[in-house]
């Protein structure tokens, strides 16, 4: 009966981790090992480019003929993976970063719910009508901040990941960025958590 007792807290505890849900990109669950991801994303026909460490690996794909990276971050060892980054192409007009980002929002909107959202320009930009042109040159000096938080949950509403969509400076242009951070993943995981 012991055995009985045993053998059947072990199946729940497989069930119940392998019913935790996560994440997905590219309807590729986050969670794994990072050669097992990187082989699922592959498959679905990103191109896999020169690693940027032993556990952060590099993809790329086109999305209306523009090329778009993904760094796929896992543990030291590579053994779990809890984090994807997506990076746009920069771009050097702001109505073009600012519609991608509205692309994005809208379909991450769809998906996760209403995000916690920040949209901002702060002084001089926000009230000199002749600097309001300068959307990039605000952004490049932190005085903007463009940025949406998703909470991803499940129906009982137990959270299960992050994502957060924003537009980020790259000296003289600007891109968008979205991060998927699984929390299964990241609570064990991520070097900050630790």
């Amino acid at each position: 009966m012991k055995h009985f007792v045993t053998l059947l807290s072990a199946i729940l505890l497989s069930v119940s981790l392998y019913a935790q849900q996560h994440l997905t990109i590219l309807d590729v669950p986050i969670e794994g090992s990072l050669e097992n991801m990187v082989h699922e994303l592959t498959l679905r026909g990103l191109e896999q480019m020169p690693s940027i460490a032993p556990n952060i690996a590099s993809l790329r794909t086109e999305h209306n003929g523009q090329p778009i990276d993904f760094l796929v971050v896992a543990s030291e060892n590579g053994h779990q993976v809890y984090r994807v980054v997506v990076l746009t192409q920069s771009k050097k007009q702001w109505r073009w970063i600012r519609n991608e980002y509205n692309y994005y929002k809208k379909a991450l909107t769809k998906q996760y719910g209403e995000p916690n959202t920040v949209e901002v320009f702060m002084a001089p930009y926000d009230t000199k009508k002749k600097l309001r042109r300068h959307q990039l040159q605000a952004l490049n000096e932190n005085r903007a901040q463009w940025v949406s938080f998703f909470n991803a949950t499940t129906a009982d509403n137990k959270p299960y990941g992050t994502v957060m969509l924003q537009i980020s400076p790259e000296g003289p242009v600007g891109r968008v960025i979205i991060v998927y951070e699984d929390k299964a993943g990241s609570d064990l995981f991520a070097p900050e958590n630790k």
